[in-house]
């Protein structure tokens, strides 16, 4: 059984096996990684077939199981991007820095009291020279 299973995915993975990396690269954008989720279906093919039987057809098989590994792969990275996204929100609401404001800055009284003052001072000099 065992080297019925190996022969018939060493033939389809050699007529194929071109196929699938291309169809994989061109759904990742990355021949690298196409090449991997392509060995990937062929490290599944070889688990799977040998104890549930060589498929109907081996190479939509290899294919479909490829695609699928590229598309595991494009939502690891999505949820990776989303992921560092919110970190460095994070990180940055942490280094902004607030605005310091009047009241906080030593030796300065905002414009509102320094008025309020003045009138306050104007209003007994007024009532002085009454």
């Amino acid at each position: 059984m065992h080297s019925g299973v190996h022969h018939a995915l060493a033939t389809t993975w050699k007529r194929e096996s071109a196929r699938i990396v291309a169809a994989a690269a061109r759904r990742v954008h990355d021949l690298g990684v196409a090449e991997e989720v392509a060995q990937d279906a062929l490290v599944a093919a070889l688990e799977h077939w040998p104890r549930d039987g060589i498929p109907q057809n081996p190479a939509a098989w290899l294919m479909t199981t490829a695609l699928n590994r590229a598309l595991d792969y494009l939502r690891r990275l999505k949820t990776a991007a989303a992921g560092q996204a919110a970190v460095a929100q994070a990180d940055h609401r942490q280094d902004v820095v607030p605005r310091p404001q009047p009241e906080d800055l030593p030796g300065r009284t905002p414009p509102g009291r320094r008025r309020r003052g003045l009138q306050a001072g104007h209003r007994e000099e007024v009532q002085e020279a009454v």
